[in-house]
């Protein structure tokens, strides 16, 4: 029997969970975006004007992690929880400067 989740609006078979796992071993290097990009475009993940959900893919990659199902790195940097931050902040930008108190 196979396990589907639904998240994001998607049902994620044992197939695409093992997708998922297979490109982040095979593309360490990739980050979110550029994972969350190659995933919609193999399911054909697209919104009603034709442009890909990376957005709710980024999400899905999240609520994944959060939920134990995936590995924390999306390569050698950067978290799928941490949204970009090599240590977990999530902070760019003014938003970095703020937090630094700069």
């Amino acid at each position: 029997m196979t396990s589907v989740m639904v998240i994001q609006g998607r049902e994620l078979s044992a197939q695409d969970r093992g997708l998922i796992q297979g490109l982040l071993t095979e593309r360490p290097e990739w980050g979110r975006t550029r994972l969350s990009e190659e995933l919609c475009r193999r399911w054909d993940w697209r919104n009603a004007q034709g442009r890909l959900k990376d957005m709710a893919a980024r999400t899905l990659l999240l609520k994944l992690e959060r939920a134990g199902h995936e590995p924390a790195k999306a390569n050698g940097r950067a978290t799928i929880a941490g949204l970009g931050h090599p240590r977990g902040r999530g902070l760019g930008g003014r938003a970095a400067a703020a937090a630094r108190g700069g």
